[in-house]
């Protein structure tokens, strides 16, 4: 049997795999130095998701307020509570 001369090959292909999982271990264990790392990333959208949501209020509260003024300007209703009678017993 010839001796296959593939060893060199071999070696360097071992060594860019180590290397691969040693740059992927790293990127595991950097999010670890800070024990709430999911926290952090939670409260973050939690904070986003809250300023959007006072945002889109505040957009409801405008056009609900310029529709008003539409129809009332277009009505020309006052806004007097309706006297109610009640029967006579």
């Amino acid at each position: 049997m010839k001796d296959p001369h593939n060893y060199r090959a071999v070696g360097w292909s071992m060594v860019v795999v180590s290397a691969s999982l040693a740059i992927i271990g790293l990127i595991v264990i950097s999010p670890l130095n800070n024990p709430h790392f999911s926290e952090t990333i939670l409260k973050g959208k939690q904070a986003k998701f809250m300023e959007m949501k006072e945002k889109m209020s505040q957009l409801n509260n405008k056009s609900l307020a310029a529709a008003e003024k539409t129809t009332s300007a277009v009505t020309n209703t006052t806004k007097e509570p309706a006297i109610v009678e009640k029967p006579k017993t």
